[in-house]
């Protein structure tokens, strides 16, 4: 990890607002991050509702996981979570 962006507001609305600002000016050369895989999750319908779990990112990547693989195949985060779900059902679970 190179760096974590946080934001606060007296709302989540306010919240998600800061966020959107903050990862619409946040430039980062010479590697490739998840940055806009962060832009598009601010704009999700579902996320901006709230009362996601901590499992939603997994369910919403399996639910657009071709169009994801391709635009950010370079994404050595993204990668390793296309990864593991891919291989999740290939695996034994350890005993």
């Amino acid at each position: 990890m190179i760096g974590k962006i946080i934001v606060h507001g007296d709302t989540r609305d306010q919240a998600l607002a800061r966020m959107r600002i903050a990862l619409s000016e946040t430039v980062v050369e010479g590697i490739s991050t998840n940055i806009p895989l962060h832009r598009e999750l601010m704009v999700d319908a579902k996320f901006i509702e709230g009362g996601t779990s901590i499992h939603y990112l997994e369910g919403w990547l399996v639910s657009t996981s071709a169009e994801f693989e391709t635009r950010y195949a370079a994404c050595p985060w993204l990668n390793c979570c296309c990864w593991r779900r891919k291989t999740a059902s290939r695996t034994r679970p350890m005993r």
